[in-house]
């Protein structure tokens, strides 16, 4: 029985057929390459058995046209679900832009598809969004209630904050094309990240696996690292559309707040902005009236922004997954664009670069192709740039660097620096012979000192090398 389509093998399917053009017969939008290939990895995890499939793809690979590429070729009903009224409006509009009938298919909240679980009807697929989120109490409730259903999980970081996987929810996983191999095709656009050193991580408290919003907002007035946002957006990205990622409402309201002091177009958004204004203050951002949008982890899964050229980091996370979200939000392509990172809160040093190759696995945290911690380089004194360590001619600005210690600041002062991929590389290499020669778990403790690591950064190391 072909469920699946047209082809030369009969294998179980839910779909029913055009295997690269989706929507209604002749429109001309069509799966780019890549995304035909999940397709078909899909597909072959679907006729091996398996019921549960979980599709990883990077932010801006284009996770909501997969979704409308299945439920619109789909031979039963649809149960599309999302946790965020956003992520259901992009579907919506993806879906009609799409020309696809959607009769069939019911785009759903998970909060009212837990409160009509006992009345929701048997789905042929069920779709999840952003399913990192799926191991909570309210997803299993409503993907339990559909054991007859194919289940596809989307995402682009398919781990917890606890670190834990999704084993639980999903039987097998799939990924494809990277970060890097987006860019270089001309999918995302090419980026330059400028950091700096104005958060003290030592001083941070955790409560369920992230640091509390009291004390990093301790951190954010004792260093009045709101004032730091405006002086990097005159600098690096002056009149261009910016998001800044806050700890809190309250330090939110204050970044909001400055750029308004300074001049410059700026609203605040957070959960509890009235659907009405939310979407009048989103509306006006995309058309350029608000130049600058101040939120509080509201702006991060699935939110598409194309005309978004930077990111402003000011909320430190021990998310790997909030981190990759809110990092690349400025990165959606566009002709002749570079999207700017920046970040004052060290995450980027802690979770690495967008681009960098992660290992991802349904069991948990993917494996790690570098160690944390990014050398500052050699920083030019006329504009900030952070150049590859040894530079003599800043590469931003050209102005001369006189091979000289870096003079000490006070954090509060601190200046963005630009990483570039020779440091990153150099930085690498040091780290690996330092680990090389550590022999002992001693050594490793004594090393992770030096660093300033937790001390369960040594005992994780020397059981992953055997030594304990």
């Amino acid at each position: 029985m072909f469920l699946w389509g047209r082809g030369d093998k009969e294998i179980p399917s839910i779909y029913n057929g055009r295997p690269h053009a989706w929507g209604q017969e002749g429109t001309t939008m069509e799966l780019r390459p890549y995304q035909t290939d999940l397709i078909n990895k899909c597909r072959a995890e679907f006729s091996r058995g398996k019921r549960r499939v979980l599709i990883v793809a990077p932010c801006g690979a284009g996770k909501t046209v997969l979704a409308a590429y299945m439920a619109g070729n789909c031979s039963g009903p649809v149960l599309f679900l999302a946790h965020r009224r956003e992520l259901l409006d992009q579907t919506n509009a993806t879906f009609v832009r799409a020309g696809i009938q959607t009769d069939h298919i019911d785009v759903m909240s998970i909060q009212t598809a837990a409160r009509r679980v006992e009345r929701l009807p048997q789905y042929r697929l069920v779709i999840v969004d952003e399913c990192a989120h799926a191991a909570s109490d309210s997803w299993s409730r409503v993907l339990d209630s559909q054991p007859q259903a194919y289940i596809v999980g989307l995402t682009a970081t398919p781990c917890r904050l606890d670190g834990r996987g999704l084993n639980g929810q999903f039987d097998a996983m799939v990924q494809g094309i990277t970060t890097a191999e987006l860019i270089s095709g001309g999918y995302l656009a090419p980026y330059r990240v400028f950091v700096a050193d104005t958060i003290d991580r030592a001083a941070l408290k955790t409560r369920c696996g992230d640091f509390t919003a009291a004390s990093v907002m301790a951190q954010v007035e004792q260093r009045k690292i709101y004032g730091h946002a405006v002086t990097a957006y005159k600098r690096f990205c002056d009149g261009l559309q910016a998001i800044v990622y806050c700890c809190s409402i309250q330090h939110s309201k204050a970044v909001t707040e400055a750029f308004r002091t300074a001049g410059i177009a700026a609203e605040h958004l957070d959960a509890d902005t009235p659907a009405k204004q939310r979407a009048d203050i989103v509306e006006r951002f995309r058309t350029g009236e608000v130049k600058v949008l101040s939120n509080v982890d509201l702006l991060g899964e699935g939110f598409d922004v194309p005309a978004c050229d930077a990111v402003i980091l000011q909320r430190p996370t021990q998310s790997l997954s909030l981190h990759i979200q809110q990092a690349m939000r400025s990165m959606r392509y566009a002709p002749g664009k570079t999207a700017f990172i920046i970040d004052h809160v060290g995450n980027i040093g802690k979770h690495g670069l967008p681009d960098e190759i992660r290992e991802w696995t349904l069991d948990g945290k993917p494996k790690r192709t570098r160690e944390p911690g990014i050398s500052i380089g050699r920083q030019c004194p006329e504009c900030g740039y952070l150049n590859a360590a040894g530079a003599t001619r800043c590469d931003f600005c050209g102005a001369e660097i006189k091979p000289q210690e870096r003079q000490e600041t006070e954090i509060v002062n601190a200046e963005l620096r630009e990483i570039t991929a020779e440091e990153r590389a150099e930085r690498l290499k040091k780290r690996k012979r330092e680990e090389g020669a550590a022999r002992t778990y001693e050594d490793l403790i004594a090393l992770g000192r030096q660093r300033g690591y937790k001390p369960g950064w040594a005992y994780m190391r020397a059981k992953a090398r055997g030594i304990i």
